[in-house]
């Protein structure tokens, strides 16, 4: 075997093995930070300045975002993690919700996998 070839096998097998602990590590722990069930203020503010472009009420149970717009409902996944959890619509945005105080999350908006904004969800009192 040519050492161009071993470099790049080296190369793919470190990769392997980088994403497998990284998704290891990301399904570990415990879920101290899951997301109470509840009514929730959501808005997302893009990157590019302006107003926030998206406002609704989400309700979460269980592993399900319901989305109020109005008199439509729109239902989605929510995933808990560690540190909060996200909706994930499967059309290529997720809204990143960890937790950063009482009733408070906030985080990434992402658009196909590149940052498009600032998602905050607060619950409703």
């Amino acid at each position: 075997m040519k050492t161009a070839q071993k470099i790049r096998m080296a190369i793919a097998g470190a990769t392997v093995a980088v994403a497998a602990v990284a998704g290891t590590a990301q399904a570990a722990g415990d879920a101290s930070a899951r997301v109470p069930e509840g009514a929730y203020n959501f808005s997302m503010t893009p990157f590019y300045g302006g107003p926030p472009t998206s406002r609704a009420v989400i309700v979460i149970k269980g592993n399900t975002a319901t989305w109020h717009y109005g008199n439509q409902r729109t239902r989605q996944r929510f995933v808990h993690t560690p540190r909060g959890g996200y909706i994930d619509d499967g059309a290529g945005s997720r809204y990143v919700l960890n937790r950063t105080g009482r009733g408070v999350y906030q985080g990434p908006a992402y658009g196909f996998g590149i940052p498009v904004g600032h998602a905050v969800a607060r619950l409703r009192r």
